[in-house]
């Protein structure tokens, strides 16, 4: 191995030799693509699942194509975990960002290796915040940019101590119970303990998680898990409104007491700007501390808070993406 050559390991746990270029990246999985544009790398993006970012539904004046107007001329890599492998080589890339294998087994990774491309495997937002901060400086470091992953920690690290330091001080007894909910083809999940990421961030908010460290997964819904757990407050990180008609539903207490809440999202058509995910959850956590508790948090102003993250972390000022179109 020359010199100059630095070897790490990735969040798989395998060696991982430093790319000595960095000028065409490929990223495959969803989970990871925030952070591409927290490090300012978006513009050396040539491939990406076009279809699970949705990146064709955004807006000309969205998320994706404000921060990259070139965003679109990346190529489709195909179904994360089962990419186009021929168009994977084809493209030439520097580096891959690709899912750890120990969360989601893929071929892609082992292949990729094999004909010498450079493979980061992470967590993204498979882990929780510990994790989710690991990958970013990971790939800082394989791309120059550990500034600016500084810049975006040393943010994250200031809302959790604010968040930390209030909610300490609040009563077990005063903690609301919260079911996280989405919906996947028309029905209705309640995440469970799987889904690491939102659960943390709902218990540094200083709410009592459904089902914490129980379910494996995440469940079907249905009334009895629901009207089971009595939720104080549900949040909704996609929409329930095909819920809206279910005569259950309505009679379950946070609904009949107006406590249901959408994750507020920058750009509807852009899904990493929803405040749930990773990129965005220095915010989503914010959020949720006010929600959960609202007198404690009285004093925090969403939209400053909002606007300080477009300034210190993007670089830009903040101004509104367009609505998403009535149904």
């Amino acid at each position: 191995m020359p010199a100059f050559c630095e070897e790490i390991k990735d969040q798989s746990g395998n060696p991982f030799v430093l790319p000595t270029r960095h000028e065409r990246l490929v990223v495959l999985f969803p989970q990871i693509f925030g952070a591409v544009y927290l490090l300012g790398l978006q513009d050396l993006v040539i491939g990406l699942p076009k279809m699970k970012i949705k990146l064709d539904a955004d807006a000309p004046d969205g998320f994706y194509f404000r921060m990259a107007p070139h965003i679109g001329e990346a190529v489709d890599v195909g179904f994360p975990g089962q990419p186009n492998m021929e168009t994977l080589f084809s493209l030439k890339p520097d580096l891959v960002l690709s899912v750890d294998e120990n969360i989601h087994p893929t071929p892609a990774n082992k292949l990729l290796r094999k004909n010498g491309i450079s493979v980061l495997a992470l967590k993204g937002g498979f882990g929780g915040v510990t994790e989710w901060l690991a990958a970013i400086r990971l790939i800082a470091r394989a791309t120059g940019k550990e500034g600016q992953a500084l810049k975006y920690e040393a943010f994250f690290r200031e809302k959790m101590k604010l968040v930390r330091e209030r909610v300490a001080k609040i009563p077990q007894d005063r903690r609301p119970k919260i079911a996280l909910v989405n919906t996947n083809n028309g029905q209705l999940v309640i995440r469970g303990s799987r889904t690491r990421f939102g659960t943390e961030l709902i218990r540094l908010a200083g709410g009592i998680v459904m089902q914490e460290g129980k379910d494996p997964g995440d469940s079907n819904g249905c009334a009895e898990i629901l009207f089971s757990f009595d939720p104080d407050i549900i949040i909704d990180d996609t929409l329930v409104d095909i819920l809206k008609g279910a005569s259950w539903w309505k009679k379950l207490r946070a609904v009949k007491n107006n406590k249901v809440y959408r994750t507020p999202q920058d750009d509807p058509k852009a899904w990493v700007t929803n405040w749930y995910m990773s990129a965005y959850s220095p915010l989503g956590l914010l959020w949720l501390a006010k929600t959960f508790h609202p007198d404690a948090f009285a004093d925090i102003d969403l939209d400053a808070e909002r606007n300080a993250f477009y300034k210190q972390i993007w670089g830009i000022d903040y101004k509104p993406f367009p609505a998403k179109p009535a149904n």
